[in-house]
């Protein structure tokens, strides 16, 4: 796919949040309101190492998930905020979106080259999935950085 239309495609998915295909999750469920209130952790309330260490935890799973990602599909970043495409990302770009995701509640997307579809990180740990994967090595890398597909909402 040429990278206009990405930035095309992506712009429709930071806009007008159309459907998705498939949902993931580092909970095994969609989270009401009040369960967000409780799981969900901002920097502010880092007051404790273990609080620290929870929030370094969910850090290193996103790491886990777009290195594997990254090796198997080629993924390019798509920033929003600069309306560009970044493309052969390395491992302290990867670790940098992710503290960046994690730390500042910032949504992310993604697009794997080799699938043509896009991943949104979003601020709730959830993932949403834009296009149709048909490589079962996708699921099976989700899962095993552990992550949970979740119904699709109606």
């Amino acid at each position: 796919m040429r990278l206009n239309t990405i930035q095309q495609l992506a712009e429709e998915i930071f806009e007008k949040d159309p459907e998705y295909s498939v949902a993931f999750s580092v909970f095994e469920k969609w989270l009401s309101i009040e369960e967000c209130q409780e799981r969900l952790m901002c920097v502010a309330e880092v007051d404790t190492f273990e609080k620290w260490e929870k929030i370094k935890s969910r850090e290193r799973q996103y790491i886990a998930l777009l290195l594997e990602l990254n090796f198997s599909y080629g993924i390019i970043f798509v920033n929003s905020e600069y309306e560009e495409l970044q493309e052969n990302i390395a491992f302290n770009d990867i670790f940098l979106l992710c503290s960046k995701h994690i730390m500042q509640d910032q949504k992310m997307l993604f697009y794997l080259k080799k699938q043509s579809v896009f991943i949104l990180l979003k601020y709730d740990f959830t993932i949403l999935i834009y296009g149709g994967v048909t490589d079962e090595n996708f699921y099976r890398i989700l899962k095993t950085c552990g992550f949970h597909q979740l119904p699709l909402l109606q």
